[in-house]
């Protein structure tokens, strides 16, 4: 699938659309939506793009599924507004990147692009995958009514506690540790432009993505030039630093403990009322993968052990942790990621 254009509220975003050839050579015919399980929308995670899923989409599109991936707005291929490029059409909110917006990003792609297009060709089954900070934009786009999508399936990679590191300052002694630092460094990145433009060249580095992949990569192999060039080539567009600076100070959004548990006593921050319409159904079948050594998302970390915890409490959740594999499983070990996941999604969406 060729990458394309897809404009909401005024903003471009990156998004590709894969399917078997017979699929696409029958698209015109009235069976076309027949030879298809089902779509299934894939979501990154911080600082990547859709190239971060090469390694599973061929195995999701020989299991029989059409697959959509997008950019999220201020990654990868996807705009990357700056304060005064932005539309008035998103927020009365002068910040457009926070986890609230991704995921009304996320819903309206999967009712303007994915729906109407499988839809039209009788398919409403749905499922929807994401890793780090997509996994949390899509436990978030799936909690309703009325607003959640109505999937057949959710996997979640490695969730992420928020959009930065103020989700978990108060909860784990490894990052309360340093709140100290952490808090100064954003004071001082919102506060001065010449020092969030020189932290920000170092964090954009090729050499300093390099290593940091390094660190949540099990297998060494597959931190290679073209994972780096992934992440390093976005940062270099106009409006990339802004996105960056938004991205580490900024609210970090609601915790994902909030969107299965009605009677969690976190700290929530979700935007609205506690109640049923802010969880994720029970309905729907939910597979939770995550990487065993993960050092961002720890498994003995807050939000790893609720999701440890989760299968025993909530029908049709099943947990499977990877040994050998660190925050991205999917492209740290993506045979036995494939494995897992393709299997489990063929058998919600049949």
């Amino acid at each position: 699938g060729e990458e394309s254009t897809w404009e909401w509220k005024g903003y471009s975003i990156n998004h590709a659309i894969f399917s078997s050839p017979n699929r696409e050579s029958e698209s015109s015919s009235e069976s076309s939506g027949e030879s298809s399980l089902g779509s299934v929308i894939l979501v990154h995670g911080f600082g990547a793009s859709i190239g971060h899923w090469k390694r599973n989409i061929p195995a999701l599109v020989d299991a029989g599924f059409t697959v959509f991936a997008l950019d999220l707005i201020g990654f990868g291929g996807s705009q990357k507004p700056r304060p005064e490029d932005r539309s008035t059409s998103t927020s009365s909110s002068s910040r457009l990147y926070t986890m609230e917006a991704w995921r009304d990003l996320i819903r309206d792609y999967a009712n303007e692009v994915v729906l109407a297009q499988e839809g039209a060709a009788g398919n409403r089954r749905l499922a929807l995958m994401g890793n780090s900070i997509g996994s949390l934009a899509s436990v978030m786009a799936a909690a309703g009514p009325p607003s959640g999508l109505d999937l057949d399936a959710l996997v979640l990679v490695n969730c992420a506690g928020g959009m930065n590191v103020l989700a978990t300052l108060r909860d784990d002694w490894r990052i309360a540790l340093f709140s100290p630092v952490l808090l100064s460094v954003n004071f001082a990145l919102r506060a001065s432009d010449a020092f969030s433009t020189w932290l920000f060249e170092k964090f954009r580095s090729k050499e300093n993505i390099e290593s940091t992949l390094r660190s949540v990569y099990s297998n060494q192999d597959n931190v290679d030039d073209d994972l780096v060039e992934m992440i390093y080539k976005p940062a270099t567009e106009p409006g990339a630093k802004e996105a960056f600076v938004d991205m580490i100070t900024g609210p970090p959004g609601p915790r994902p403990e909030s969107f299965f548990d009605a009677d969690w006593n976190g700290p929530s921050r979700q935007d609205g009322p506690a109640g049923v319409n802010d969880l994720v159904s029970e309905d729907v079948p939910l597979l939770l993968v995550w990487g065993e050594d993960d050092p961002f998302a720890p498994l003995d970390g807050i939000v790893g052990k609720f999701f440890q915890d989760l299968p025993k409490r909530r029908k049709r959740t099943r947990l499977e942790v990877m040994r050998d594999a660190k925050h991205c499983p999917h492209d740290d070990r993506p045979d036995k990621f494939n494995e897992i996941v393709v299997p489990w999604l063929v058998e919600q969406m049949v």
